[in-house]
């Protein structure tokens, strides 16, 4: 322009060149958009929504499990927060909405009662040891070991949860559960389970798929799951193991001869010229991971003079150690088996929940 200098004018040519390229950028943007889309105009709104979950949301059946004052086992509803007492499962008589837990039930709100209770379950913990302590899961595993304390009830029925369709004892869960007391520290929990279980062993060694916390019997018809026995064994081996040699695990061993010798001849009437038992994946499982239990409790009874006098048998594990030998052959044969044990609608009957006594 007439009276600019210079630098001026070479000002004026480099704007006018930026411009002139956003213009063009704006004008092949506009052409690529769909058409009723302007530049700088709000996308549609469909446009914009969250997508749908690729996953199903399965609503909790409880939040928790706890212990009233007065020693009943109650399931914590869904979107309820208890207030347990320090380092306990039992409700803070101080705290709790005690309408909230026990939907119109009864409970007594003793203070003492509750601080006992409470005292009983910090001792039982401080009796053992908490698993990864000084770590990030530490918390969780007192959690763990709080909701397995809860759950297991006078006799040793080692339920699932106690919500309705759980309020069963699984032999495999059971056995499970077993484990993880005895590597706690907790024997003599682990001892009442087993107990449990082979309370309500069949004469054939066999389990049935669950039971009724009072050991009655099932809650259905369901067909009897041989895998229990093989877990009962692998549960009873383990358990001895976090014994130390001596009179003591001498006399645990007796005590689970009998859970144990059923067991192995009820496996060893199961299994077919494969080595294994019938078309169910985790039976055969069960009965490999076993195959170290029963030597281990033989071992553990004495003498072999006074074994060769057992009716404990001479080779236990002659039929887990074929089964070991031929199991990556046969599962590739007889491929998925179908699913069986999941839980189901309970029937009718009922269960008076038991009360702690300490």
């Amino acid at each position: 322009m007439p009276g600019d200098d210079a630098r001026t004018t070479t000002r004026r040519r480099t704007h006018r060149v930026v411009g002139g390229v956003l213009l063009a950028t704006g004008s092949i943007l506009a052409a690529m958009l769909p058409v009723g889309v302007q530049v700088g105009s709000a996308r549609p709104a469909a446009a914009v929504d969250a997508p749908e979950l690729a996953y199903a949301v399965v609503p909790l059946y409880q939040e928790g499990v706890a212990v009233t004052p007065d020693g009943a086992v109650v399931a914590v509803p869904t979107g309820t927060r208890p207030a347990y007492l320090d380092g306990s499962r039992v409700l803070d008589p101080a705290l709790t909405n005690f309408d909230a837990i026990l939907d119109g039930g009864d409970a007594v709100h003793g203070t003492r009662e509750a601080a006992r209770l409470a005292q009983v379950q910090r001792d039982w913990l401080a009796s053992g040891r908490i698993p990864g302590v000084g770590g990030p899961y530490e918390d969780l595993a007192r959690s763990a070991l709080l909701d397995l304390h809860t759950l297991l009830l006078p006799g040793g029925a080692m339920v699932a949860g106690w919500e309705d369709r759980w309020r069963y004892v699984w032999p495999r869960d059971a056995a499970f559960v077993a484990v993880a007391f005895a590597r706690t520290g907790h024997v003599d929990s682990a001892l009442q389970v087993l107990d449990f279980l082979a309370r309500t062993q069949h004469d054939d060694g066999g389990f049935e798929a669950r039971y009724l916390p009072d050991g009655s019997g099932p809650p259905d018809d369901r067909t009897p799951q041989t895998d229990g026995q093989g877990w009962a064994m692998w549960a009873a081996g383990l358990v001895l193991d976090e014994l130390p040699a001596g009179p003591t695990r001498t006399a645990v061993a007796m005590r689970l001869a009998p859970l144990v010798q059923r067991a192995v001849d009820g496996t060893t009437t199961l299994l077919t010229q494969t080595g294994l038992p019938p078309r169910h994946r985790t039976t055969g499982s069960a009965t490999r991971t076993s195959s170290r239990s029963a030597p281990s409790l033989r071992s553990s009874r004495g003498s072999s003079r006074r074994r060769r006098c057992s009716p404990w048998p001479a080779t236990p594990s002659a039929p887990t150690s074929r089964a070991r030998r031929r199991w990556p052959r046969a599962r590739r044969r007889s491929g998925r088996s179908a699913a069986t044990g999941s839980p189901g609608t309970p029937t009718a009957r009922t269960v008076t929940p038991p009360r702690r006594s300490s």
